[in-house]
């Protein structure tokens, strides 16, 4: 069965390298790294919401830790926003390529939503971080977890 830490890790780098395609295609063969994003986005899309649903299933065993539902809704809903606005795009983007209309302002509304997924993948990498380094979520013991919640 994969889980949250063995998946998450590719969205992140899809999601990422379709951002820097993105800017790359407003100055260098736009066709190519267009279509290269598009083609970035629908796996990122496909692994991030395997990644979502299996972020979920983890949460579920720590959901009863008072000290980390905080902590874990952040992360959660920070990673819902990189699902939503990466989707977003993507729609956005099958849907210029299918009517052939590559204006620069759709492609710039496009590049800003892919920004704001970035920024909210950030803030979700920052409070996984957290839970992971310092709450010790899938490193410690359960047991020592509920014991030393403050850690």
């Amino acid at each position: 069965m994969i889980e949250h830490p063995q998946i998450i890790h590719f969205p992140i780098a899809l999601f990422t390298t379709a951002i820097l395609t993105e800017m790359l295609s407003y100055f260098w063969k736009k066709s190519f790294f267009s279509n290269v994003t598009l083609f970035l986005l629908i796996l990122g899309c496909l692994s991030a919401f395997i990644a979502l649903k299996t972020g979920q299933n983890s949460a579920e065993v720590y959901q009863a830790v008072d000290s980390l539902k905080g902590l874990i809704r952040q992360h959660e809903n920070a990673g819902e926003w990189v699902v939503r606005l990466f989707t977003i795009s993507l729609v956005a983007k099958i849907v210029v390529k299918f009517f052939k209309k590559d204006l620069i302002f759709i492609r710039i509304i496009i590049s800003l939503i892919m920004l704001g997924g970035f920024l909210q993948l950030y803030q979700a990498g920052h409070f996984g971080g957290k839970l992971v380094f310092d709450k010790g979520v899938g490193v410690k013991p359960m047991q020592e977890i509920i014991i030393n919640p403050s850690e």
